[in-house]
């Protein structure tokens, strides 16, 4: 199974083969919907460049900018994922006054909505580690997406 195309745009995403760590300590849940999101490259033609972390090229050098088309945990939070979980939560940059919710983090579920705000079909499964019946169904289930994945490319 092919983990990474070969096109730029996907090699810059990662470091030395490996996904991108977090970029925040509170980001688990941000960057592992970055790596999910990269790797279907789902829409891939219509992931916009992220304009904050295009490079701008040098005169000498031909100029312009170099486009950033995939996602980032920099920039994954906005107008589509505020209504899943605001970002000042998630990052735990609001102080709870006034009634604010202090939940920083994403929990599955959460994540399941950030990634289904990126228009991605997504099943949330739960396992108890202490049922090895539900553990082998959960790895069976993720065999069965892998595959059903892989045929659909």
């Amino acid at each position: 199974m092919q983990r990474y195309r070969s096109d730029p745009s996907v090699r810059q995403t990662t470091r030395g083969g490996r996904a991108p760590g977090q970029a925040n300590p509170l980001y688990c849940g941000v960057a592992s919907s970055v790596i999910v999101l990269n790797a279907l490259r789902l829409n891939s033609n219509a992931v916009p460049s992220q304009k904050s972390l295009e490079v701008v090229v040098p005169e000498n050098l031909g100029g312009g900018r170099r486009p950033y088309p995939a996602y980032s945990q920099l920039t994954l939070h906005g107008e589509r994922t505020e209504a899943v979980k605001p970002r000042a939560v998630i990052e735990l940059k609001n102080t709870g006054e006034g009634g604010g919710e202090i939940d920083p983090g994403l929990k599955l579920a959460q994540l399941k909505g950030i990634l289904e705000a990126y228009d991605t079909r997504v099943d949330l499964h739960y396992a108890d580690p202490d049922s090895g019946a539900a553990v082998a169904a959960f790895r069976e289930d993720l065999k069965y997406a892998l595959h059903r994945y892989a045929a659909d490319r």
